[in-house]
């Protein structure tokens, strides 16, 4: 792909508010988790160490439902 954004990031970029859209383009700057929920760009973020537990957990739901799937990502957000 090159030193440019590929067609799904330019559509998401230019969305963002302010400048920051064009900033990440321009200077290819990498977001940590914290940062790209605080821009709007994730919903949830984790450390590598806790995707085993992530996995597990969400390959023993019987549901669909989002309200579940984020219930359960919060509870153990809360245990952390």
């Amino acid at each position: 792909m090159g030193f440019h954004p590929d067609a799904w990031a330019s559509f998401y970029l230019s969305h963002l508010l302010g400048y920051l859209g064009e900033f990440l383009a321009l200077t290819g700057e990498k977001l940590n988790g914290a940062e790209l929920v605080a821009c709007g760009i994730a919903t949830h973020y984790s450390l590598s160490g806790k995707l085993s537990w992530i996995e597990e957990r969400l390959g023993q739901l019987m549901t669909c439902d989002p309200s579940v799937i984020s219930g359960s990502w919060w509870e153990r957000g809360k245990q952390t």
